[in-house]
Formats: structure tokens, C-alpha cells, sequence
């Protein structure tokens, strides 16, 4: 299982009881196996990074630990362990559970750590005036919708081929390849 998503045994083994009861795992027979979501993941995290983890953010997005994140991050920051602290109210004393669960949100792209250290919300969506919509930051486009995120892709492509000095040879784009 931890060959399958790229992570070391050890962090299986620690996560797994997290895992499972966030749908990534299942029990089976003496073992744990990977969902029909767990297995998405894999596939995706072993192809682009980015998209992994914006699965990740729209699979938990109702989840209690995204919704407890949101509802203390929302009105100001705190840092990480102000927001591991919140997270593990009345679930577990100790401090490491919490700041894996920051861990997980901010992989997920539902929180971030900010300049000043201490953790934000990732915006939901990225609306810069029309004139300047191709200088954002790469959280900002990874934090994109998925949809949203692969039309950026196809425009930077585009963009980057019209400045290019030479003929670029012909690329299928994210978007031709999910549909071949």
C-alpha cells in the first residue's frame, strides 16, 4: 500500500485509522486495501502532484477536520499549533495527531502556511483583473477547481507556444489526454 501511494511504511502505519476513516482504506482480511478514492489518489499522485491534491481537497471537502479548520481559520490565522490544538478537541490529547491533521489540510490545499508563519485559508477561487489573469502564483492556480486548473494549463501552453522562436512539435494537452 505504501508502494501504491508513494509514501514511506511508516507513514501508513501511522495514518492508517485516519485513512480508513476518511475513505482511503478499507479493512479486508488481515489487511487494509485501497478504496475505489484511495486507489484515485495513488493513480493521480503518481502522475501529477498537483492534481492529487486537489482530489484530495474536493474528497474532503465536507469532512469534519476541514470544516472545523474552516470555521477557526475563516475570521484570522493561528498558527499550526493553534489549529492541531482545535482540531483534536475532544478526539485526542495528544499534539502529533493534530498537527498531522494540519498536515493532511494543507496537502490538500485547504490551508496554507502564510508569510508570517501562521496558517491561512486557501481561497476558493482566484479572480485578478482580466488584463493581469496570467500573473498569479502557483498555490493560487494549484487551489484552482479542477476544471478551472486545466484551462490555465491550456492557456500557459498556448501563451508559451506563441512567444516560443522556434516551432514547438505538436503536444496533446491534459485535457486530450483524459478524453483518448
Amino acid at each position: 500500500m505504501s508502494k501504491a501511494l508513494g509514501v514511506a511504511e511508516r507513514t501508513i502505519a501511522d495514518a492508517h485509522g485516519f485513512l480508513r476513516q476518511n475513505g482511503l482504506f478499507e479493512a479486508g482480511c488481515q489487511t487494509f486495501t485501497l478504496t475505489p478514492a484511495g486507489r484515485r489518489l495513488a493513480e493521480l499522485r503518481a502522475l501529477d502532484s498537483a492534481h492529487a491534491r486537489l482530489y484530495l481537497r474536493e474528497l474532503w471537502a465536507s469532512a469534519w477536520f476541514t470544516t472545523a479548520a474552516v470555521g477557526l481559520l475563516r475570521p484570522c490565522p493561528h498558527d499550526a499549533t493553534a489549529l492541531a490544538e482545535h482540531l483534536i478537541r475532544g478526539v485526542s490529547r495528544r499534539i502529533e495527531r493534530g498537527l498531522h491533521l494540519v498536515h493532511w489540510l494543507e496537502y490538500a490545499l485547504v490551508v496554507r502556511k502564510g508569510e508570517d508563519g501562521r496558517m491561512t485559508l486557501v481561497r476558493e477561487t482566484l479572480t485578478p483583473p482580466p488584463s493581469l489573469s496570467f500573473m498569479v502564483t502557483s498555490e493560487a492556480v494549484a487551489g484552482l477547481p479542477r476544471e478551472r486548473f486545466l484551462k490555465v494549463m491550456d492557456a500557459y501552453r498556448t501563451i508559451t507556444r506563441a512567444l516560443s522562436p522556434s516551432p514547438q512539435p505538436a503536444e496533446t494537452s491534459p485535457r486530450d489526454q483524459q478524453h483518448a
